[in-house]
């Protein structure tokens, strides 16, 4: 059975997290070390060993790179996947939505879907990205993934080009599209491998 718990207010009275001038303050996906995606959580975790709900939230937030000031609707259930329990939160800004899977026991993430608006995406300044600097912004995400690893295709949609990402191993398939000209993820999905 799902618990559904919201948690909208208690997130715009939590401070810390925006710059001196108001603004939400964007950090990289991923900066946190408790973050790596871990495809072999255990199901037979102690219940004193367990994350709690505001755990697995600040794990969310941080592979997202988002403040709290910048949601729009947070949604954290209980769940299973493939018997592991599991937190499945869903955060929504006015620029993107973002799913994602945190093993209970483990806090690791084992699942992510995530769509970023593309006008909001054009609208931001330019930074473009090179290769190099795609491969470490998705190693940020999944440490265990190695450069050479990473395959990347030139794409072009409306003549704005793009990266498509991916990144495959025995335990994990990690995709993506990254913006050429503002290096924003456009969309990204990781999935774990469980037997």
């Amino acid at each position: 059975m799902k618990t559904k718990i919201w948690i909208v207010s208690a997130l715009w009275l939590m401070s810390g997290c925006s710059s001196p001038s108001g603004q939400p303050v964007r950090q990289e996906p991923g900066t946190s070390a408790a973050m790596t995606a871990n495809p072999n959580p255990t199901a037979e975790t102690e219940l004193s060993q367990q994350i709690s709900r505001e755990e697995a939230l600040a794990i969310a937030l941080d592979k997202a790179g988002i403040s709290e000031q910048e949601l729009s609707s947070v949604q954290v259930d209980q769940d299973e996947d493939q018997d592991i329990p599991i937190y499945d939160i869903e955060l929504e800004t006015d620029y993107g939505d973002y799913d994602f899977e945190i093993a209970m026991g483990t806090g690791q993430m084992i699942g992510a879907d995530v769509e970023i608006d593309e006008e909001w995406v054009r609208r931001q300044p330019s930074t473009a990205i090179s290769d190099q600097q795609a491969r470490q912004k998705i190693q940020a995400l999944i440490p265990q993934a190695k450069e050479e690893e990473i395959t990347l295709q030139e794409e072009s949609e409306d003549q704005r080009p793009r990266l498509e990402c991916r990144y495959e191993d025995d335990q994990i398939t990690f995709e993506c599209e990254i913006d050429r000209e503002t290096g924003i993820m456009l969309d990204w999905n990781l999935d774990t491998h469980r037997s």
